[in-house]
């Protein structure tokens, strides 16, 4: 079962209340009758919603890791990640999971772009002049 709100996943069917956001998943199942009156089954004044849309698992944002591949690796390709990764959870709550999926992936994508354009260039402008410098005195 997963909460309606934001999408996290509830430990127990007997949960009343979502441990992330807070959001009231279901209403008590009964309430103590006063003394002297018969129980009557609760009468639900809303009207019924259509059920939201279930999916499995969490889909990750990876937002942390664009914003850190933006800083010390490689801007332009860091922010196209940034951009994939603010995608991702209006793509949930909008209940399209597998486009998601799909931006939650091409962000992933651009982060390690975007890291291995920073190795690259640290390599060949930090840390091979260095080992040349000292290849000259062999």
């Amino acid at each position: 079962m997963y909460c309606p709100n934001c999408g996290t996943g509830v430990d127990s069917q007997d949960a009343r209340f979502c441990r992330r956001c807070g959001y009231q998943l279901a209403k008590p199942d009964h309430q103590e009758p006063e003394p002297g009156q018969e129980h009557d089954p609760p009468q639900s004044a809303e009207p019924s919603s259509p059920a939201q849309p279930q999916f499995e698992g969490h889909v990750p944002n990876h937002l942390v890791w664009a914003i850190l591949a933006t800083i010390f690796c490689c801007l332009p390709t860091g922010i196209v990640s940034i951009i994939y990764s603010a995608k991702v959870n209006s793509a949930v709550l909008a209940g399209d999971i597998e486009e998601a999926k799909r931006l939650s992936n091409n962000s992933k994508t651009w982060a390690w772009v975007s890291l291995g354009i920073g190795v690259g260039v640290l390599f060949v402008f930090i840390i091979l002049p260095i080992l040349s410098y000292f290849s000259i005195f062999y």
